[in-house]
């Protein structure tokens, strides 16, 4: 009745028998189907933080393999609302796994077809001349099943490369959005602080003006504290302080701080402040950075960078 009130789109009446029959003693995985069914009426009825409940709770009643995959559906759909953005990466691979699954398995040979290969053979048996047309159908379907095998195995290669590039995009693309607003955020927290001082610098000296400045990127970036730091920096910009160091070993804690704050968008004239650089002495640093990281010029640096930023 809850499922026939389902299809019918009549919701109210649907969940009502739903309810009740959540209570009731279960075999095997029917436990299991009927918290996938009562997640996905929430999630048609837009209460996401309960239609992702039930599909958790469905995923421990050992579901078959159909109703794993909708219940990564409906958690992919709970993250998405949610704007939760790896979640929607983790459950959409679950998805997609469980998808191929499901077409290797509804592409196997079915077992009805090899009983009636089985009970023709027998009933063709009683001549030669049978016999001989028995192999020549028998040979002749072994080579079509191989030719549809090889033709299918091909097209599901295919479609498995395809769905992995587009999941990979995906992947590149959430991770680009989740590191652009963690730099975002940082950059405009920046800005709100030294707006909030802008009456209070009007009125004081270059030297004690640069001092705020200090104090405030230490506050932000806690540029006095290496292990603090680079760990923070890790986080914002996406594993970059442990990329450098596994890849470029040779490049220098003042080298990597450089890096973080040019991606962090700092003003050059704040970047010669905290790391007590002149112009001249920065172009060195960059012209030593372009050869230790084996670019051909420093004008590559800042592809270099975005490359690295946003590799995995």
């Amino acid at each position: 009745m809850a499922i026939n009130y389902y299809d019918s789109k009549r919701y109210d009446s649907s969940l009502h028998y739903f309810r009740k029959v959540i209570h009731y003693p279960y075999i095997e995985n029917n436990q299991a189907i009927r918290y996938y069914y009562l997640a996905d009426l929430f999630l048609d009825l837009k209460q996401i933080d309960s239609a992702g409940y039930y599909a958790q709770n469905a995923l421990l009643f050992q579901p078959d393999i159909r109703t794993q995959r909708e219940c990564y559906r409906i958690l992919t759909n709970v993250s998405y609302k949610k704007n939760d953005m790896r979640a929607v990466a983790g459950y959409m691979n679950e998805y997609v796994e469980l998808g191929d699954s499901l077409r290797k398995i509804d592409a196997q040979t079915k077992g009805s077809v090899l009983e009636t290969i089985h009970e023709t053979t027998l009933e063709v048996s009683n001549t030669k001349q049978q016999r001989f047309y028995l192999a020549g159908f028998l040979l002749l379907c072994i080579t079509l099943g191989c030719v549809i095998f090889f033709l299918a195995r091909i097209r599901i290669k295919k479609e498995k490369l395809e769905q992995e590039k587009k999941q990979q995009q995906q992947k590149d693309r959430i991770r680009k959005e989740l590191v652009n607003k963690q730099r975002k955020a940082l950059c405009h927290r920046m800005e709100e602080i030294k707006a909030k001082q802008a009456t209070e610098r009007k009125n004081i000296s270059t030297t004690t003006r640069e001092e705020m400045d200090r104090q405030l990127y230490n506050q932000l970036l806690h540029l006095n504290d290496i292990e603090y730091f680079e760990r923070e920096m890790d986080v914002v910009l996406n594993n970059l302080i442990s990329k450098l160091k596994e890849r470029y070993p040779s490049i220098t804690h003042k080298e990597r701080t450089w890096c973080c704050l040019h991606l962090l968008c700092v003003p050059t004239m704040d970047i010669f402040m905290l790391l007590n650089y002149k112009v001249e002495s920065l172009n060195k640093m960059k012209q030593r950075f372009a050869q230790k990281a084996n670019l051909t010029g420093v004008t590559k640096l800042d592809d270099f960078l975005n490359d690295l930023l946003f590799d995995e």
